[in-house]
């Protein structure tokens, strides 16, 4: 959930961490009009939707961090959804915090 932040370090601000059942990923490919091939923090490579919701408001490019959420019951190993997109600075962020590695941050430096 979005969650406020107030420290010297990281500056004040709010910021969406990723929620519990949520997952962390890099988008690597571009496959289709709405499907990305997305390299995960948890090992899989999954294809992720990109909802109605997002598609109009979010442009997502190579390299960029997203969160998603494991299709459950269908084929959690291979396909999700993306819930939401990061920018360098939130990026950077999740790298502070040890949620991503530091190879995700190669693409956006």
């Amino acid at each position: 959930g979005i969650k406020i932040i107030m420290s010297a370090r990281e500056g004040t601000g709010r910021r969406r961490w990723p929620d519990e059942g949520h997952s962390l990923g890099q988008v690597s490919h571009i496959l289709w009009n709405r499907i990305l091939s997305v390299r995960c923090t948890d090992g899989y490579t999954r294809k992720v939707r990109i909802s109605g919701k997002h598609r109009r408001r979010m442009w997502v490019n190579l390299g960029d961090v997203i969160t998603l959420l494991p299709d459950y019951g269908m084929d959690e190993q291979n396909w999700g959804t993306m819930t939401h997109r990061y920018k360098a600075k939130g990026s950077k962020l999740l790298y502070q915090r040890k949620l991503i590695p530091e190879e995700y941050l190669l693409w956006i430096l």
